[in-house]
């Protein structure tokens, strides 16, 4: 039986970026109790570095792969020249599809961002956009961080460290792990998404922002220029640079005019490419050719 391997993300790319949002406030929030007790950040450094030669070893004897970017492409082309690609978007929680963000029912000055991955999200980027901002033309910004967990984990230390440093404790709001109905309301609520990673394929945050329409800025890194045009469906930046996400940001929440056409371009690209028929149909034929392709008789047609 043929086997296909579809990709979420691409770890060996992630392990060499995963240092890029290393700063002080994460190293110092480092607890040499967690790494007694086999976890915490250096811990999961070297499980994703384990774990990406592990997904090198499948991709090179894969024959068969789904993606959804150039970035993976053009990644498992240069892994494994070999393999057979296929495109093939996925869809998203039906809640996203049925929200539709609106400009003067949203809250000004707000951002929303989502606070998982300290490092490799670029929360240290954002953080120091965000006080750019304030001390700025912007005082009155907010920033709403979901996902931001109680507990002690060395990521949400730093988090409030990086707060604390730069003294936006009556900035920034952070959040627990939102379900999708409250994630919701976020987006309706926010006028810009950010995301500042470093490193991602087809990062469904993105996505689900895009199909309810809440204007985005998002580092032009991996796989989202694929998803998002600059100018267009987004605002791309260069990730790591709290000056130009904090232009950005700025522009969005200053220019109506440009809020609301990129609102309207993101929803209709994001509802057309994560349409679940058209996901579904694009599957099975995907499903069909390699069986074909593979002699098996019997092959299903149709859907």
């Amino acid at each position: 039986m043929p086997v296909v391997v579809s990709i979420q993300g691409i770890l060996s790319v992630y392990e060499l970026l995963d240092a890029r949002g290393v700063d002080a406030s994460l190293l110092l929030s480092l607890s040499p109790g967690l790494f007694v007790r086999g976890a915490g950040v250096l811990l999961g450094h070297a499980a994703l570095r384990r774990n990406a030669e592990r997904e090198r070893r499948i991709l090179r004897h894969s024959h068969y792969v789904i993606g959804r970017t150039r970035f993976d492409a053009d990644v498992i082309h240069v892994i494994n020249p070999r393999a057979t690609y296929y495109h093939c978007d996925e869809p998203l929680r039906p809640e996203f599809r049925t929200a539709i963000w609106q400009h003067d029912r949203s809250e000004p000055h707000a951002v929303l961002s989502l606070s998982g991955g300290y490092a490799r999200k670029g929360l240290g980027t954002l953080l120091r956009a965000i006080a750019i901002l304030r001390e700025g033309s912007i005082p009155q910004i907010r920033l709403r961080l979901a996902g931001l967990a109680s507990g002690k984990s060395e990521e949400r230390r730093a988090v409030v460290r990086e707060i604390r440093r730069l003294h936006l404790e009556a900035s920034v709001t952070g959040l627990e792990r939102l379900g999708p109905a409250d994630l919701v309301r976020e987006l309706l609520r926010a006028r810009v998404f950010a995301l500042p990673t470093h490193a991602d394929n087809s990062p469904n945050s993105l996505a689900e922002a895009m199909v309810v329409g809440t204007p985005c800025v998002a580092s032009a890194v991996g796989g989202i220029p694929s998803l998002a045009r600059d100018g267009v469906e987004a605002l791309l930046v260069q990730d790591g640079d709290p000056y130009a996400l904090a232009g950005a940001v700025a522009r969005l929440l200053e220019d109506t005019p440009l809020a609301c056409r990129l609102s309207r371009y993101a929803r209709t690209a994001a509802m057309d490419r994560h349409d679940p028929s058209k996901v579904r149909d694009s599957l099975m034929g995907i499903y069909r050719a390699i069986l074909a392709g593979e002699g098996f008789e019997g092959a299903p047609k149709g859907r």
